[in-house]
Order: structure tokens, then sequence, then C-alpha cells
């Protein structure tokens, strides 16, 4: 990896090639487009390019990781506790932002959910914030619930799964529904499951033995 410069014109040019290349990933494949693409795309040369990545894959990796920790910084499950108690408006704060968050870089995720040459996306996102769950939850569920160990490892896999499903339905329906709604409704998804938010009545008796 190259050590990155601050030197002004530097940070516009690695901004410019980042730029350009998360483009170029909207209309074709990753493991299509080539170092001559990005530079000429970029307007500059290859020997630009070369002082600031290695290669194509370096500045895929920059751009994902930075994408991911600007992603990350907003996930903090235990500010949405007060007292013990989840607070609601915390969590649909939270969600809100998130999709804001989205919105607003809808270039990069669209570029890393969509492209088929980067499969690996998902799977870090989620990761990300699997480790994270995992590092602040434990504590707030030891001190303010029970929680037996089979369900607190679903639980995280099934709703960070479902959310990078809604996020990817959401860019594919132009964001129709607003961060807000979207927030709300899930947030009534997650307090009363799945089944019980569809209208369903669930039978709670289950057999002992």
């Amino acid at each position: 990896m190259q050590p990155e410069s601050t030197d002004r014109r530097a940070v516009k040019t690695r901004e410019a090639i980042e730029s350009k290349f998360l483009e170029m990933l909207l209309r074709k494949n990753f493991n299509e487009i080539t170092v001559k693409d990005i530079a000429a795309g970029a307007n500059v040369s290859r020997g630009t390019f070369y002082l600031h990545y290695v290669d194509k894959f370096d500045l895929l990796g920059r751009v994902m990781d930075g994408g991911l920790t600007a992603l990350i910084t907003h996930f903090h499950p235990e500010n949405f506790f007060e007292n013990g108690r989840l607070i609601p408006e915390k969590v649909v704060g939270f969600v809100t932002g998130i999709f804001g968050h989205f919105q607003k870089h809808e270039l990069f995720f669209r570029a890393m959910l969509f492209n088929e040459g980067i499969p690996g996306f998902r799977s870090r996102v989620q990761k990300s914030f699997l480790q994270r769950f995992y590092s602040e939850v434990p504590g707030l569920i030891s001190l303010h619930g029970t929680s037996d160990p089979v369900t607190f490892e679903i639980v995280p896999i099934f709703i960070s799964s479902a959310m990078l499903g809604l996020v990817s339905w959401w860019f594919e329906n132009d964001m129709s529904i607003s961060k807000e709604e979207i927030a709300r409704r899930l947030f009534l998804i997650m307090a009363k499951g799945p089944l019980r938010a569809l209208g369903f009545v669930v039978d709670d008796g289950q057999e002992e033995g």
C-alpha cells in the first residue's frame, strides 16, 4: 500500500480518482476495469495513479475501508439505552440517520452493493456491525435484560442481514419511501416481531418436555 500524502493537490487527485472509480463501478464489472480506464476517467496519467495506489485492488480496498469506517462510526448500541431501558426514539433516530448516510453516499453504496465483481462487501459490512454489536451489547444484556446464548447469536445476524437487504431494495426502488418512514416501520417490526407486524396472531404457547 502506498503512503498517503496530505498535500492538498494530492488529496484532490485521490478524490477525483476515487469518484470516477465509483462511477465506473456503476457501469462496469470491477474485474473488467483497468488502471488505464480509471486514470483516463479521472483525467490523470497512469504514473500519477501509481503515485497514490499500488493497483486497482489497492484503490478498491482504500475506498471500501473509508466507506465502512464512516458507516460503522454511527453505530453505538449502548447509546440506545437510558437507565436500563431501550428508548424507541433513539433507535428510530439511529435508523433515520443511518439511512440518511446511505442516501448521502449513494454513489459509494450503489457501487459496492450492486457490482458483481465485488462480492465481499456485504459480508464485510455485516462483520463490522456484528463486531460492534458484540463489543457493546453483552454488558447491556447482563445489566438490563436476559438472553440465551443461541438467541444472542441469531438475532444480530438476522437483523444485519435484513438491513442489508432492505438497503438494496431501497436503492432499487429509488428511495421512494422516506428514511423517516423506513426507520419508524423498521422499529415496529423489531419491537413486535415480523409475524405480528404483518398482522398475524401468534400463539405463544409451547409444549413442554
